[in-house]
C-alpha cells in the first residue's frame, strides 16, 4: 500500500490519503485508488463503493512529490497477488516524509519539532522562518539539526504568527503553522496561583454580593430600548493580559461585582459611564452554570480577576473548557455560592476586583421596570479596544 500526505496550510492540519494500488504488466505504471482520508485527529472516513474514487497513473520507480512512502501491513500477511491477478511488486521508491509541528504553545514561547518517517534520513539541516503576520516586518530565521529534540522561538503575547520549514539540502517543504500566541494552561495555573496568593496576602476577605453592575454611556441604553431591550454580547477587547485566550474570540457583556464595603451596594461613582444596570448576582448565577479562570492583571496598582461565567454545553461553555481553568463556583476567593439548595446568597472578594464576562445575552426590560437602570456619577468612559496590562508589575507578570 502507498500513502500520500497532504498538508492543509489553511486549515492546519495533515490528511493521510491512502491508495490501493495494482501493477500492470505492459507498461509498468501503477494504478492507484483512493480508498481511506485520515487526519491527525485518527477520524478515517472510508469511501464507498458508490462514492467517487480518485485515481492517478505514474511510472513505476519515478519520483512522485516528496510526500510519497511505501508503507507496510504488518498487522497480517497479504497476498502477493492483486485482485487484479497481477504479481504485486516486491519494493517501490521510497521518499522519506518531513513534518513540522508544534509540541508547546504560550504566551512568550513556542516549542516545535521536526518529525521525519526516515530513520536515518539523508536530510540533517532545515531551515525555519518565523513570521509575525500581525507586524509583517519582525521575523526570525533558524538553520537546526533534525536531531535537535525541541526548536524554541520566542513570542511575543497576543501576536499572530506563521512558521514553515525547509529541508536544506533537498529543499522539501516541511509545511506551515499558524498560531497565536496566547496564554497555555500552565500560563493560566501559573496566573490564578498568583492571583491566590495576592488576595490572601490582603486577607482573602470574602463579602456579600447582591449585583453584578454594568455602566455604560446614556445612548448606550438608549439604542437598547430603542430596538428590543436585549443586552447583546459582543467580541472580548483587549483589555488585561494580551495573551489571554478569551481576546478578540469569545463574545460575553463585563460585569464587576464588588461592592462598596460601608454600604454593600455597588460603589456611588463610575469610571465607565453615567448610567448603570444592577443585575440581582442570583439572576446570573445559577445551577447550571459553570465558572473560569481567565486572567490576572493591573493597569497601575489596582489588580484585577477576570472570570468567565457560562452556560453549561453552550457554545462559549464549550469555547472556554479546553482553553481556561474551571473555578470550582462553591470554593474560591473571588466569586462564589454557598452549596445549600435554594440560597440565592452571592458572594465576592473583598481583596481584589472581580470582572464576571457572561457570556448570554440579557433582556433589560425587567430590570427597568424594577429600578435597576439608574444614572450615577461617572468620571470617565470605557475604551472600545481595552487597556494592556502594566507590563513592568512583578505581580501579575509571568
Amino acid at each position: 500500500m502507498l500513502k500520500l500526505t497532504v498538508w492543509q496550510e489553511n486549515q492546519q492540519e495533515t490528511m493521510k490519503v491512502i491508495f490501493d494500488w495494482t501493477k500492470c504488466e505492459t507498461d509498468q505504471h501503477f494504478f492507484l485508488t483512493v480508498t481511506e482520508l485520515q487526519s491527525e485527529k485518527k477520524s478515517i472516513h472510508k469511501l464507498s463503493k458508490n462514492q467517487f474514487r480518485h485515481t492517478m497513473w505514474f511510472p513505476l520507480g519515478s519520483y512522485y512529490e516528496a510526500f510519497i512512502s511505501t508503507c507496510k501491513n504488518h498487522r497480517r500477511e497479504k497476498s502477493n497477488t492483486s485482485q487484479f491477478g497481477c504479481k504485486r511488486p516486491e519494493s517501490v521508491f521510497k521518499q522519506p516524509l518531513y513534518q513540522l509541528r508544534v509540541l508547546e504553545k504560550g504566551a512568550s514561547r513556542v516549542h516545535v519539532k521536526i518529525q521525519t518517517s526516515d530513520p536515518n534520513p539523508s536530510s540533517k539541516w532545515f531551515h525555519l522562518d518565523l513570521v509575525n503576520t500581525s507586524k509583517h516586518y519582525i521575523g526570525e530565521s533558524l538553520h537546526v539539526c533534525g536531531d535537535d529534540k525541541i526548536i524554541k522561538f520566542k513570542l511575543k503575547p497576543g501576536q499572530e504568527y506563521k512558521l514553515t520549514g525547509y529541508a536544506i539540502d533537498s529543499n522539501a517543504y516541511l509545511g506551515a503553522l499558524r498560531f497565536r500566541a496566547e496564554l497555555s494552561i500552565l500560563e493560566l495555573r501559573e496566573l490564578l496561583k498568583r492571583a491566590n496568593i495576592f488576595t490572601k496576602n490582603r486577607g482573602g476577605k470574602i463579602i456579600p454580593c447582591r449585583y453584578l453592575y454594568r455602566n455604560k454611556t446614556v445612548q448606550y441604553f438608549k439604542d437598547i430600548f430603542q430596538k428590543d431591550g436585549i443586552m447583546k454580547i459582543y467580541k472580548k477587547d483587549y483589555n488585561g493580559d494580551q495573551g489571554s485566550p478569551i481576546n478578540g474570540k469569545l463574545d460575553g457583556l463585563f460585569f464587576a461585582s464588588n461592592p462598596d464595603l460601608q454600604t454593600g451596594l455597588p460603589p456611588l461613582r463610575s469610571f465607565f459611564g453615567p448610567r448603570r444596570v444592577n443585575i440581582p448576582a442570583s439572576d446570573l448565577f445559577v445551577t447550571g452554570t459553570n465558572l473560569y479562570f481567565a486572567d490576572f492583571y493591573c493597569h497601575r496598582k489596582a489588580h484585577y480577576v477576570t472570570l468567565v461565567l457560562t452556560l453549561a454545553g453552550s457554545t462559549a461553555d464549550q469555547f472556554c473548557r479546553g482553553r481556561l481553568l474551571t473555578i470550582d463556583p462553591y470554593d474560591n476567593l473571588f466569586f462564589m455560592k454557598p452549596r445549600e439548595e435554594h440560597s440565592r446568597r452571592v458572594y465576592t472578594s473583598g481583596n481584589i476586583w472581580v470582572e464576571i464576562f457572561y457570556t448570554e445575552n440579557i433582556n433589560l426590560w425587567p430590570y427597568l421596570f424594577r429600578g435597576l437602570i439608574v444614572s450615577v456619577p461617572s468620571t470617565g468612559t470605557s475604551r472600545p479596544e481595552g487597556i494592556p496590562k502594566n507590563p513592568k508589575c512583578h505581580i501579575c507578570n509571568l
